[in-house]
Parts: C-alpha cells; structure tokens; sequence
C-alpha cells in the first residue's frame, strides 16, 4: 500500500480541526495616575472641612484587566478575523453501509471533496496553483498532468489562460462525481501505546489523532521538554501538498477495553495493527494570514466507526 506523508501543522488559526500557526505579541499603553494631593482647610473658630483628604485623577485610556485599552482589543480582534480560515461546517450523516464512503486516501478524493463543498470562490489561477504538482496523481487524472506540464512549458499568456481555465474546469467536473458524499474512509497505522492497565485502554502515539494545535513556550523553552511534549496535530497529504487531511476529536480513538482477551489480542498485534476508521468530513477550510488566502486547503474528518485490524482480521470495532 502507498505511504502517504504525515504533514505536521503548528496551528490552525482557530478552534482549531486550524490548518500554520501566525505568532504575535501586542504591546499597549498603560494607565498613568496623577495624585493629586488636597490639603486640609483649617481656620480659627472654624468647622473642619468636609473636602476629602486626597483625591485620584486617572488621565489616559480605560483598560481591562488584561491591561489592554478599548482600541488594542479592537485591532486584536480584527487581526484574529483577518486569521480565521474560510470554513464551511457539514452536520454528521447516519452511518451507511461500508461501500458509501469514499477512499480519502484516493488520490483525487481530497480535491474533489474540497472542490464541491467549499461556498467561496477561487479563480482559474487559484484552482490551477492548487493542483500544482499532479504528477502525484498522473495515474488517476493524466489528462490534468497533461495541462500541468504544457501550462509549466509555455510563455505565452494567452496560452497560460487558456490552460489554467482548462485545469479549473477538469477539476469541478471531477468534484461533481463524488454527487456530494461527504462519508469517507482511511486506514492508517494505530501505532498504540501499550495497553494500560490502570484505565484500561490503549492510546496511541500518532500525531494524526492529536488534539493539540501547537507546542506551548513551556515546551519550547528547552530540548528536553520539547522531546517529551505531546506531538501537535499532523496530516496526510495523498495527493498534491495543498489539500491535507486531518482528523478532529482524535481521543475517540482513546480506547476502552475492559474485556481482557480482546485486549490481549490488541497488545499481541500493537506492531502491526491498524485503524480502519469511518467517518464523515465535518469541514472544509482554506487558510488565510492577514485576511489574505493561502495555498493550504484542509479536508477535516471527525470519526464515527473504528475497526482495530491485524491482516484483514478485525480485533475490535466500536462505534462513536
């Protein structure tokens, strides 16, 4: 079976199943406090004044307790909007029967998927970039290949247009074949930890089902630390490096085994044992930094069905 890569992703801007991570530190004016002092009025045969001993004048903006002024939480929101991906959320389907998913790792499934459920425009030349290296998927789509290697050839403007319109318009006609499933399929390695036996359960290693989105400071702050932390969420790229696969809720994957044969099975099999998951896509997501759209594309999956499987055998199935 064809290896895919594993991408890992330092952030998705948000919730975030959230795509390369935008870093930024704010800094903001504070508070200056003029004391101003009173004096106390006393005159001879004459009643103390009712004037308060001291009294604050606060001068410069209003901040919350975050120290930040009305103004720095307004450009810190509008920097997190300019950030947050194009989305589009899909409720979850019934589970069906096993032959209504689509192969995700197919070659074509990624791009297909993403292009019939995105609600956002992208030109000839977005669409044409996006699909950039299809010798990828030259068995499954050579007549994309074909317009991929005459667009890389030519100098001609015109010529450039009239593929890259070419290339847009092969790719929706392909999207429109998946006649918009969103039930998908994938078997991947479980790679398990060993079996648990204070909780129970096996969990596994693979940064596919990792539910962090990025490494704290603290983690960052020295080789040791960093080498012990929980790996960020990764992705497969089956296809050209712009559409990538993830997983969200990845501990469902967490699994609960009380009975102790099966879990003996499990343990026997830990080497080789793989996830055959079910599941439906729950969004699709187009990167942006600065308001501006990138070349990563995200097909997120949230799981419904697991298979732990050993050379075809199934050990054990639960569904979420």
């Amino acid at each position: 079976m064809r290896l895919l890569k594993l991408m890992p992703h330092g952030r998705r801007l948000t919730h975030g199943e959230s795509r390369q991570v935008v870093k930024f530190t704010k800094s903001f004016n504070t508070v200056s406090a003029v004391l101003v002092g009173g004096a106390l009025l006393a005159a001879c045969g004459q009643k103390e004044s009712n004037t308060p001993e001291t009294s604050k004048v606060v001068t410069g903006k209003t901040v919350n307790a975050q120290g930040m002024t009305e103004e720095g939480m307004k450009a810190k929101k509008e920097l997190e909007d300019a950030n947050t991906p194009l989305r589009v959320n899909f409720s979850a389907p019934a589970l069906s029967e096993d032959a209504s998913y689509i192969n995700i790792q197919s070659k074509l499934s990624a791009i297909q998927i993403y292009t019939a459920k995105r609600n956002w425009e992208e030109g000839s030349d977005e669409i044409a970039k996006s699909v950039a290296g299809s010798i990828l998927v030259k068995s499954d789509l050579p007549e994309l290949y074909e317009y991929e290697a005459e667009l890389t050839a030519s100098q001609e403007a015109f010529k450039k247009r009239e593929l890259m319109d070419k290339i847009a318009s092969l790719v929706k006609n392909e999207a429109q074949k998946i006649n918009g499933n969103i039930r998908v399929k994938l078997i991947v390695n479980a790679d398990l930890k060993s079996y648990d036996f204070d909780s129970h359960s096996f969990t596994s290693n693979s940064c596919l089902f990792s539910e962090k989105l990025d490494y704290t400071k603290t983690e960052m702050s020295n080789p040791n630390s960093y080498a012990k932390a929980q790996k960020p969420r990764c992705y497969l790229q089956p296809s050209t490096t712009n559409f990538r696969v993830g997983i969200i809720n990845g501990s469902k994957l967490n699994l609960k085994i009380d009975a102790e044969e099966i879990a003996k099975k499990i343990e026997t099999a830990r080497s080789s044992a793989r996830f055959e998951i079910y599941g439906y896509v729950s969004s699709v997501e187009r990167e942006r930094l600065g308001g501006q759209p990138t070349d990563a594309r995200y097909i997120m999956i949230d799981p419904q069905k697991i298979n732990v499987i050993e050379n075809g055998s199934v050990l054990y199935s639960k569904t979420f």
